[in-house]
């Protein structure tokens, strides 16, 4: 009997050990940006977790380096260095905003699913930024799963390395 026990709760652990790793998903994007970009980071409401990004902008032809990067609220950070290969960096927080744990799928400018509730895509080129945002904002309104998606401008040629995970609890 005691040898039972003891597989029960051996199965037990593993089972649990293999629940709580199927509940981070992590995202990588390594990619430029070039003329006026859009990085945007979607997920599924019931997914919390941050986002790591790297943002190095490219030097010009005079070989001074010039982008700017405005935050979802409006801030505006200038990266205008006198030499090339410095980097700007900072962490995003992704708040929990939702409990739903339906299923569902996305598709247009990032696609989620269960498997992955966290993406990131960086968009060059864009000609119509508030248009654009504007579309970014409206994907998956409605949906159950709700949809946050954070989105960040970038003016200029950059390099832009996102690095990131999300728990699904």
């Amino acid at each position: 009997m005691r040898r039972a026990w003891l597989i029960f709760l051996l199965v037990l652990i593993i089972s649990a050990q293999l629940a709580l790793l199927s509940a981070f998903h992590d995202v990588e994007v390594d990619g430029f940006a070039t003329g006026n970009s859009v990085l945007v980071i979607g997920k599924w409401e019931y997914v919390q977790g941050s986002v790591y990004v790297t943002i190095t902008p490219q030097p010009l032809l005079n070989g001074t380096v010039q982008a700017v990067v405005v935050f979802p609220n409006g801030t505006r950070v200038d990266l205008s260095y006198p030499s090339p290969g410095q980097s700007y960096s900072f962490i995003y927080r992704l708040p929990r905003t939702g409990d739903c744990l339906c299923s569902g799928y996305t598709s247009g400018p990032f696609s989620l699913s269960p498997s992955r509730p966290l993406n990131v895509t960086i968009t060059q080129n864009v000609s119509d930024v508030p248009g654009y945002l504007g579309l970014v904002s409206s994907v998956g309104a409605g949906m159950q799963p709700a949809i946050d998606t954070f989105a960040f401008v970038v003016y200029g040629d950059a390099q832009v390395y996102v690095s990131g995970y999300v728990l699904a609890i």
